[in-house]
């Protein structure tokens, strides 16, 4: 097959931020972990299959519950989504607004373990990435 470029379970892309081994790296929908450290732009080959033990928010996490990221925490969470207060424009009199946006996190595995809320770490099977 001459159209076969890779199997695909490790790719190299540019860091989009700085990485160290084992962090969990997302650009948009792909997402995989660093097997190496990488300053943002550089090269960082991500591994996009697999179980890991990944930093995660404090909360409990049962067994097969879905893994969001977090990008503003960096962590993963059970939380599909959080709502975020930003600043409009002044009403007619002067005064300020405010507008409730929710902010959805992408979702990028499976709780595969039980995680009590003061555990730092969880083990997470990466889902596929969506196409």
């Amino acid at each position: 097959m001459k159209n076969y470029v890779q199997a695909g379970n490790k790719l190299t892309i540019s860091a989009p931020y700085n990485v160290v081994s084992g962090q969990l790296v997302v650009l948009k929908s792909l997402f995989g972990v660093a097997i190496v450290d990488a300053l943002q732009g550089e090269e960082v080959t991500i591994d996009t299959q697999g179980v890991f033990e990944l930093a995660k928010e404090a909360l409990e996490v049962p067994t097969g519950s879905k893994a969001y990221y977090h990008e503003e925490a960096g962590l993963l969470t059970t939380n599909q989504s959080h709502d975020v207060v930003v600043e409009g424009q002044p009403d007619g009199d002067g005064n300020p607004t405010t507008n409730t946006q929710t902010v959805n996190h992408p979702l990028v595995g499976v709780f595969v373990k039980d995680a009590a809320t003061g555990d730092k770490k969880a083990q997470v099977k990466l889902a596929a990435a969506p196409c």
